[in-house]
């Protein structure tokens, strides 16, 4: 069985073959809970994971837990499951807790279940691995007690650490204070342009005015990866309002001269979201360029047409 989160490593041969058994034991159960034929095998499949998830033996709980995720076209009882969940979430055994906190979300959250998350959290900093699955249980908002833990993991002197942090909040709504941490340690990598980088930039949302001004300076950089990962963090629902406004200026200032297809598309395409009359005049001049492709000019072409009908200081479609 794959071992997931921080505390797989450095399991001893005798330790890693007893999870090898606890996982092939749990799928069994896993495949009778998922067949369609006799309802009594399901129901005693079942039970035998619940069981499991409550009883005393580390590896058969971890094993059980992560296997919920393959339950999601069965109809049993996830109250009862999230009851035998929640009671793990103060385990001795940082493998039970990490498996538990995986598997909040897929038996049903309930109120509460984020303070009891965040307690278990505080209270082992060394499950800091966790906190994308923590994110998940918060609705994939990171604010408040969750964003105060991110901002501890991302200013650890350990860049790994710190790192794995960020790439934990792909895809999720951050808080100001955190969106900012990332750009510091983004600033403190001697690598600060790799893919994962700009996958970590081009999904957060929002997207405020610091993160445009890094997204461009990416930009500037790569014409061939960058502009299709941080079209996300471009669109004019991710922008906030001075944040578009500034994108739309980079993209304007950039498009007439832009020689690299995707770059000058993902400039077209900032300001058909987030353009205002003021930026017409940069459509226009890639419309009565000869030099450009026939396509474009005349997609630059409309666009400067809607641009021009456009209030002159407030972004909008």
């Amino acid at each position: 069985m794959d071992e997931v989160g921080p505390a797989a490593t450095g399991a001893t041969p005798a330790e890693r073959r007893a999870r090898e058994i606890a996982g092939e034991r749990v799928d069994h159960w896993v495949a009778d809970a998922t067949q369609v034929i006799d309802p009594e095998t399901r129901k005693a499949a079942l039970l035998s994971l619940e069981s499991a998830i409550r009883g005393s033996d580390s590896d058969m709980a971890v094993a059980a837990m992560r296997a919920l995720g393959k339950l999601k076209d069965v109809s049993y009882d996830k109250a009862r499951f999230g009851d035998a969940v929640r009671t793990r979430l103060s385990d001795d055994d940082p493998r039970v807790r990490g498996a538990a906190y995986h598997s909040v979300v897929p038996t049903g959250r309930r109120d509460g279940d984020l303070e009891l998350v965040l307690d278990s959290l505080e209270r082992h900093p060394e499950d800091a691995g966790y906190l994308g699955a923590a994110a998940f249980v918060a609705g994939r908002r990171v604010e408040n007690r969750l964003a105060d833990l991110f901002l501890q993991r991302l200013s650890s002197p350990d860049l790994a650490e710190a790192r794995d942090a960020a790439e934990q909040l792909r895809g999720m709504w951050v808080a100001a204070n955190v969106e900012d941490a990332v750009l510091a340690l983004r600033k403190r990598d001697p690598e600060p342009d790799t893919d994962l980088w700009v996958r970590i930039l081009g999904s957060m949302t929002p997207t405020r005015e610091a993160r445009v001004r890094a997204l461009f300076e990416i930009l500037g950089r790569d014409s061939e990866r960058a502009p299709q990962f941080v079209q996300n963090a471009l669109t004019s629902k991710s922008l906030t309002g001075s944040a578009a406004t500034l994108a739309a200026d980079f993209a304007a200032a950039a498009l007439p001269e832009e020689s690299a297809p995707l770059r000058r598309d993902l400039y077209l395409f900032v300001l058909e979201g987030s353009g205002t009359r003021a930026h017409a005049p940069a459509a226009k001049a890639v419309a009565d360029n000869p030099m450009m492709d026939a396509a474009v000019r005349e997609r630059a072409r409309a666009l400067a047409e809607r641009l021009s009908r456009r209030p002159s200081t407030e972004p909008g479609k």
